[in-house]
């Protein structure tokens, strides 16, 4: 039978987190042109979505097993799940069910497979092998009747932060904020990862192109042209008309005191349920430009891969509170020269915008001013390679511009509990060094309603006030 939507599964597997394959690095340039994607329809309603599952805050365990092994991270027809903070406000995790059973997945708009640690999997870390318990994962999925296995495709991953994840494939009945689709999922059977005892897997809401199937069972043959790209969950459900092509994340602050609120949202096809000010910011969204991004090598280039966009400033006031701000521009200096094409209102670097990243990732000169803007100032700490700062100093005002808005940045998203140590504060805002993209993280989110237009090929992003 003709599937009418055939040609848009095909442009979405054609025009697509921060996630690489076994290190194939494919070099190449996204000239000006090439820089915005064609929207196949216009911008989705902002709706309001009324369904959703409330669920409760967890704590993480302080897990340090693979510290030397993985560095700091850079990196009805609606539907809405709750999400919840884990390792105090640094992740967030939504239920899907699989199989009759419930599992909790962590929330990422950085990367694009959904996957769910397996029973009798093997856990890793620098030295070896180690106890499953090691990883600490949830509750692990043991795969029966409801599972079809995919034969001859495999499931290679590796994270910006060091975490790796290997399997198999197989489709089964997946439901998500109360929508049911027929879903390829990853099975991990070997983990390198720094779990929460809480989270079961990673629930990945980016595009096709960055899916990590791979030809064959051999991990080490795994390359970009062996690639497999299959649509993920939200693609899936989009595609089959089940919502309209967007999404939105709503990251709230950790509830005090715990459980006693859902400490997010994620709505499928319209607006997480939570009030909003001001005017929505609106930006395209970007394929990344420069020299060294991970391209899939076995679709045409180039491919959107994730939620990448260009603000047009970052910002901070001195002003008193009690009096209009004057915004004045941030110093956004970068180490090495802009592959973007020059442009007066927009700043020289794209940044992500990411939910499983917990801190900001700025340039070494913005992430250094802001250190200095915290009174007493915040100081560089190369053992937990952030910004230590006293959990009472005085917090600048900060602010990001995009699409002609300004988005003010809600002080106590930028200062936070040390993690994994303990015993101090660390700011909200870390060094990206020479990385590009950055990254706005969870800490700018936690101020803002998101909404990611896949079928506008839009980002839509609102202040969430003081909430």
């Amino acid at each position: 039978m003709h599937n009418p939507l055939l040609p848009l599964v095909l442009a979405v597997l054609t025009f697509s987190s921060i996630a690489s394959a076994a290190g194939h690095v494919i070099e190449r340039d996204v000239v000006p042109s090439q820089l915005k994607l064609r929207a196949f329809q216009s911008p989705s309603p902002d709706v309001n979505v009324s369904s959703w599952v409330a669920i409760s805050r967890e704590m993480s365990r302080k897990n340090t097993h693979l510290n030397a092994f993985l560095n700091a991270r850079h990196r009805g027809r609606y539907g809405s799940s709750p999400t919840t903070s884990v390792q105090l406000g640094q992740a967030w995790f939504t239920p899907i069910q699989v199989g009759g059973k419930t599992y909790k997945l962590l929330v990422d708009t950085g990367s694009s497979d959904t996957w769910i640690a397996t029973k009798g999997f093997k856990c890793f870390d620098e030295s070896g092998i180690v106890p499953q318990a090691d990883c600490a994962f949830g509750p692990l999925y043991d795969p029966r009747r409801e599972l079809e296995p995919i034969n001859n495709v495999n499931f290679n991953i590796f994270y910006g932060d060091g975490a790796f994840l290997r399997g198999s494939y197989g489709m089964a009945r997946v439901t998500l904020a109360g929508i049911t689709v027929k879903q390829q999922i990853a099975l991990a059977s070997e983990a390198g990862w720094i779990g929460d005892d809480i989270s079961s897997g990673i629930l990945g809401l980016s595009y096709p192109s960055i899916t990590f199937a791979f030809k064959g069972t051999n991990y080490s043959a795994d390359t970009p042209e062996n690639q497999l790209p299959y649509n993920p969950i939200f693609t899936t459900m989009y595609t089959q008309y089940k919502i309209p092509p967007v999404f939105s994340l709503a990251i709230n602050r950790p509830s005090i005191p715990p459980n006693s609120a859902p400490e997010g949202y994620l709505a499928l096809g319209g607006l997480a349920p939570v009030s909003t000010t001001g005017k929505w910011a609106k930006t395209d969204i970007e394929f990344p430009v420069g020299d060294s991004y991970y391209i899939n090598g076995s679709l045409p280039y180039p491919q959107l891969q994730n939620y990448i966009t260009t603000p047009d400033a970052l910002l901070y006031t001195l002003t008193p509170p009690n009096l209009p701000p004057i915004w004045q521009p941030l110093n956004t200096t970068i180490p090495t020269p802009s592959s973007l094409p020059p442009s007066p209102s927009k700043l020289p670097f794209q940044v992500y915008i990411d939910s499983l990243v917990t801190q900001s990732w700025l340039p070494p000169s913005t992430a250094d001013q802001i250190a200095s803007l915290f009174n007493p100032p915040a100081i560089w700490n190369d053992t937990i390679y952030g910004y230590s700062v006293p959990c009472d100093a005085v917090v600048p005002q900060l602010a990001v511009k995009i699409g002609g808005v300004i988005l003010p940045w809600d002080k106590r998203d930028l200062i936070m509990p040390e993690f994994p140590n303990g015993g101090g504060c660390v700011s909200g805002v870390n060094n990206g060094q020479g990385y590009q993209p950055y990254t706005l993280g969870a800490t700018f989110m936690r101020s803002n309603l998101v909404v990611y237009d896949v079928g506008a090929a839009e980002i839509r992003i609102k202040s969430r006030g003081n909430y």
